[in-house]
């Protein structure tokens, strides 16, 4: 007998949205994690991956919806329930999720390069230190350093620094934050054809915040439109379309390869498509973590929830850790590209759970108080122990 396919509605969309944590969130920062670890060791190791292409920026773009996404539904959760937003807590909490393991990364990697008697950039790490690092490399270059991947967090801290104000403005004022966001969104477009065509560096494209702000706007549109039950019923109804899930991934791989397209393309064309794009793959994957069958025990796997819940250590931690274990491992293994890709990421992993664990938790009770920490994450037991799925606020 043929199996019949899971029906969504919009009853299952309010039941994701109303849980403590939200479940997907994990798996798809695993995924983006991923995207940019393998993206960057494949491409410092001189190997060429067919399907992966810029897998890299398509990662950090998915982590810039996410974050939309999840801090607006925190926010605008805090002001229904409250009538107002505590910005100083949510800013507290912010440092306390994002600057333990930052500052013990730009600490250890610092060390490392004073103990090898090799050169600091101390411009770059200042303008990583005060989050700005996004436009010291949009304006020099973006030549490549021990803190030039950190320019996506400045981006991200520098959106976390201006939406609390402007979204309180806009609730206190009645304004249609939805409409808000899509004029926001459509001045991102306009302005990055402007830069374009004016002959803007793609340094600048790629880094600046007004030039990527539409991957947070989209999350957080998509936040705020899941608050209505009518657009609740669209989306469920955009979910059951047949082939859907198949049709996201193939999109997707086709916009990882847009490198091969001028700025223009790129910028002006593809950039606009990844957006809603990554909005859909994200409310598929919120959905499919509350739903039985392959794709629920894919997204639920503790495998991947571990590596989502370590993907911000990952991040920070893959350049220094794993292009000297992809080194180590491939001496070792005789060339073996795979084999040493698979030995890297289980090392960073690892190391970073333990960072976490070990590390970050208790700095974070110590910065945020324990009631807004979650329990420490435990190794998946023999692959089959599930781990709560939590969404880190």
């Amino acid at each position: 007998m043929k199996k019949s396919r899971t029906i969504v509605s919009g009853d299952d969309l309010s039941k994701v949205l109303s849980q403590e944590m939200i479940g997907g969130l994990d798996f798809l920062r695993a995924v983006a994690v991923l995207l940019v670890v393998v993206g960057h060791i494949s491409e410092g190791a001189g190997k060429y991956i067919p399907l992966l292409g810029d897998a890299s920026g398509i990662g950090v773009g998915i982590f810039f919806v996410i974050s939309g996404f999840l801090i607006n539904h925190l926010l605008m959760n805090e002001f229904e329930r409250t009538g107002g937003l505590n910005i100083g807590s949510f800013y507290r909490r912010r440092c306390a999720r994002l600057l333990p393991v930052f500052f013990l990364y730009v600490a250890v990697v610092v060390s490392v390069r004073i103990m090898k008697g090799q050169p600091v950039p101390w411009d770059a790490v200042v303008a990583a230190l005060f989050y700005f690092i996004n436009y010291h490399q949009a304006w020099t270059g973006a030549e490549s350093n021990i803190v030039s991947h950190c320019w996506s967090l400045a981006v991200e801290e520098q959106f976390y620094f201006l939406w609390p104000m402007i979204l309180v403005l806009l609730m206190k004022a009645r304004r249609s934050v939805a409409h808000f966001l899509i004029c926001g969104i459509a001045l991102v477009w306009i302005w990055r054809v402007i830069v374009v065509l004016s002959g803007g560096s793609e340094a600048y494209l790629y880094r600046a915040l007004e030039t990527r702000a539409d991957g947070f706007l989209t999350g957080c549109l998509l936040s705020v439109l899941l608050r209505q039950r009518k657009n609740m019923e669209i989306f469920s109804g955009l979910m059951n379309l047949p082939f859907l899930t198949g049709g996201l991934i193939i999109a997707l791989v086709l916009c990882i390869h847009g490198e091969r397209y001028s700025v223009g393309v790129r910028y002006g064309v593809i950039m606009m498509i990844e957006q809603p794009l990554m909005a859909l793959i994200l409310l598929r994957t919120m959905l499919a973590s509350n739903q039985g069958g392959v794709s629920g025990l894919l997204v639920n796997h503790p495998v991947m929830v571990l590596v989502g819940r370590t993907s911000y250590g990952i991040y920070l931690f893959h350049g220094l850790i794993g292009y000297t274990a992809m080194m180590a491992v491939m001496r070792l293994s005789d060339g073996n590209f795979p084999v040493s890709l698979a030995c890297v990421l289980i090392v960073l992993v690892l190391t970073m759970w333990a960072v976490l664990r070990w590390f970050e938790t208790p700095a974070r009770r110590w910065l945020a108080g324990p009631a807004t920490v979650h329990p420490p994450v435990d190794l998946p037991s023999a692959g089959v122990a599930r781990l709560p799925i939590r969404a880190a606020v």
